[in-house]
């Protein structure tokens, strides 16, 4: 077996921790993400709800200047 391999498998319970400890900050950063994204808009009057979807989507592809697309004036809700 590979050097990498036997050290995936020692530390296979460190590694399945640190996955889903990022999986629960990714959840976390969303909701806050989503939150702020809901909440400028509102205060703009404008009701985005319907495009949390879309927002999630972005969030997803881990592309920053196209998240940061969201909250720019240009943004059509």
């Amino acid at each position: 077996m590979s050097p990498e391999y036997k050290m995936v498998l020692s530390n296979a319970t460190q590694i399945r921790v640190e996955h889903k400890e990022s999986s629960q900050m990714m959840q976390y950063l969303s909701g806050i993400i989503s939150d702020l994204f809901v909440d400028r808009h509102r205060l703009r009057g404008v009701d985005v709800k319907h495009r949390l979807g879309d927002l999630q989507s972005i969030i997803l592809s881990y592309d920053f200047d196209q998240l940061l697309s969201v909250f720019s004036d240009q943004f059509q809700g």
